[in-house]
Parts: structure tokens; C-alpha cells; sequence
């Protein structure tokens, strides 16, 4: 793909798309446990939270991959639909979590 810029172009907008995407939903749904949602220029979005180690057993239980990083959650975004899955499965863990 580096040698097909006009494809490598299209994958970093795409990337930049999802990224953006993600982050606004996760901003929007004001998850209780989030005390940080932090915006990115890379392909994933840190979330600071007091129990990381939870969400992160919980998404893990739900097949949904994230790294466990500390008081840190490293979501990389995905598609449209693996985005969609996350989101679902954190509200599902925030409804559970009281």
C-alpha cells in the first residue's frame, strides 16, 4: 500500500474518520465511569477511569478487545460496526456497574 498513495491516502482518512467517530460517541454517551475521554491524532482514544480494570475484564467477557493500561483504556478504533459493538458493550458494563 505505500507505493499506491491514493490508497494509502484513502486508508488514513478512513482511520482519521473512524478515530473521530469514536471518540465523539464516546464523548456523547457521558459514561459515568470515564473521568477522562482524551481526543487523539493517532488510531485509538485513552480513557482515564478509576476502574479500567473492570471495563476492561467486562469488554474482554463480551470478545471486545482493548488494552488495560493502569487507570487507562486504550481503545483502537475499528470499523463501523466494531465501533458500534464497543459502544453497546459499555453501555451494557455501565448499566451493569450501577
Amino acid at each position: 500500500y505505500l507505493k499506491d498513495k491514493d490508497e494509502m491516502n484513502r486508508r488514513i482518512k478512513a482511520c482519521r474518520r473512524s478515530v473521530k467517530h469514536l471518540y465523539n460517541a464516546l464523548i456523547e454517551e457521558k459514561f459515568p465511569f470515564a473521568e477522562v475521554i482524551y481526543p487523539s491524532v493517532t488510531n485509538f482514544v485513552f480513557i482515564r477511569t478509576g476502574k479500567a480494570k473492570e471495563v476492561f475484564e467486562y469488554l474482554l467477557s463480551r470478545s471486545v478487545a482493548v488494552r488495560f493500561m493502569g487507570d487507562y483504556i486504550r481503545i483502537t478504533a475499528g470499523s463501523d460496526e466494531e465501533n458500534a459493538a464497543l459502544i453497546k458493550a459499555l453501555k451494557d458494563f455501565s448499566h451493569s456497574a450501577g
